[in-house]
């Protein structure tokens, strides 16, 4: 999946590991959840944050 050039660069090595599909679930718990959506909703606009 490519992301949108927003803003390049302003994502955590976790929310990139996200996007990748490559982040451990078994670590993923409710503290990451909002680490990545946060990331996720700094960097672009809510209707390109959800379908990442």
């Amino acid at each position: 999946m490519s992301l949108p050039s927003s803003q390049p660069g302003i994502l955590s090595a976790l929310t990139q590991r996200f996007i990748n599909r490559t982040v451990d679930v078994e670590s993923f718990g409710h503290v990451e959840h909002v680490q990545v959506a946060y990331d996720l909703l700094v960097a672009y606009d809510y209707f390109d944050a959800v379908v990442l």
